[in-house]
């Protein structure tokens, strides 16, 4: 936050994918495949899951967990999506 070009940077790449992840909310919509779910929150939660399920794979140190929290994450992911529950 104190790097205005970093912030900048950072805001930018977000704001990406944010963007992404609203298209992809609002194609499953309209396909029938997503539940009414608000689409701008829906959209942050997915970056948080991904960025959280990232980091917490990155610190564990053990590359034999990616596909456990790829899985992990894309489960919840379309759970939520889909108004399934966990």
């Amino acid at each position: 936050n104190h790097n205005e070009k970093f912030r900048q940077t950072n805001e930018k790449f977000y704001e990406n994918c944010w963007s992404i992840g609203r298209e992809i909310i609002q194609l499953g919509q309209q396909e029938g495949i997503f539940s009414d779910v608000d689409v701008n929150k829906a959209s942050y939660t997915i970056r948080a899951l991904i960025d959280g399920s990232l980091i917490q794979w990155l610190m564990r140190d053990n590359d034999d967990l990616h596909d456990f929290y790829r899985d992990n994450c894309f489960e919840t992911l379309s759970n939520y999506l889909m108004n399934k529950g966990a």
